[in-house]
């Protein structure tokens, strides 16, 4: 009688199955307590004070640890485990979990009465998206130092989102979102801001005229108002700003909130303006425009075959 030459396959036990998925998870789940800890403690984090310089120095800060991580993950093994799947799904699980949250749970900033109605500003939000962040930033490094031209593709997507996510967090302090109005035949150089302070802005802005083509009798269509901007260093200026169609000028985005063409001598054209600075959106949109050619490289990526299924 011939020896049956068949092998039972090892029994495994479900612990070691599931062991780098329980342990993603829990890596991800020590972000969220840690923060809940943090908000108890210390309170909601302050964004203002992650102002330039501190967020540049920052931001080369994470990047260099992020780096040291990369060098030591062959000597510690843990430090491994930190780019696998394993780890990287439940992190995306729960910045995604708090994300839907966010859009679920209406936010009140000025007052919150707990922790979820100011996510943005709550440690656990923060912590979230950081781990994730530093998950995908590991990534983009072993892509750029361990690079293939076959995975160009998936490099390109990981680079463009880290650089997304990185720009777009340190630049939230950077932000400034001033409002002004402005009257036909005086040009206005200052704007003011939610608390009231005012700034002194390096161009002045003027009112020159407001058209309001007419789609119906009684409503008004499309508003444009043009607009000219003196400026020491390139003289004078005219620009068109409609309802959500901003204008640009230097670094800042002119936006178009209010208007009154009434005529007569109490009531003088006049328009209001939202004057928006954000010096880190470059980043943000290189990043974007990065994740875009990735994601249309991998349609045209071949798949590798499987070689099981010959």
């Amino acid at each position: 009688m011939l020896p049956d030459r068949r092998t039972s396959a090892p029994k495994v036990s479900p612990l070691n199955r599931y062991r780098g998925i329980l342990t993603g998870t829990a890596l991800s789940l020590i972000p969220i307590l840690s923060g809940i800890l943090l908000q108890w403690i210390a309170g909601p984090f302050d964004w203002n004070r992650t102002g330039y310089p501190v967020n540049v120095i920052a931001g080369i800060a994470f990047i260099l640890v992020l780096y040291m991580v990369h060098l030591m993950k062959s000597k510690v093994k843990i430090l491994s485990k930190a780019i696998s799947c394993h780890t990287a799904v439940p992190a995306i699980g729960a910045a995604m979990f708090m994300t839907l949250a966010l859009g679920c749970i209406g936010q009140e900033p000025e007052s919150p009465t707990s922790l979820w109605q100011n996510l943005l500003s709550s440690w656990p939000f923060i912590l979230s998206y950081s781990w994730m962040t530093a998950i995908l930033g590991l990534t983009a490094i072993n892509d750029m130092l361990s690079f293939k031209f076959r995975k160009s593709a998936s490099t390109l997507c990981h680079v463009g989102l880290f650089m997304a996510l990185t720009c777009g967090a340190l630049g939230v302090a950077d932000i400034r979102t001033l409002t002004m109005t402005v009257h036909h035949g005086t040009a206005e150089w200052q704007a003011h801001d939610h608390g009231g302070h005012l700034t002194t802005l390096p161009c002045g802005i003027e009112l020159e005229s407001i058209t309001a083509d007419s789609s119906q009798e009684t409503m008004p269509g499309t508003v444009s108002v043009i607009l000219s901007i003196h400026s020491p260093h390139t003289g004078t200026e005219r620009t068109t700003v409609k309802i959500n169609s901003p204008a640009k000028t230097d670094r800042w985005t002119i936006y178009l909130s209010d208007y009154d063409n009434r005529h007569g001598p109490a009531h003088l054209p006049m328009a209001t303006l939202t004057l928006v600075s954000d010096p880190w959106l470059p980043g943000v949109y290189c990043g974007i425009i990065l994740l875009a050619l990735g994601s249309v490289c991998l349609i045209f990526t071949p798949m590798k075959p499987n070689p099981l299924s010959k």
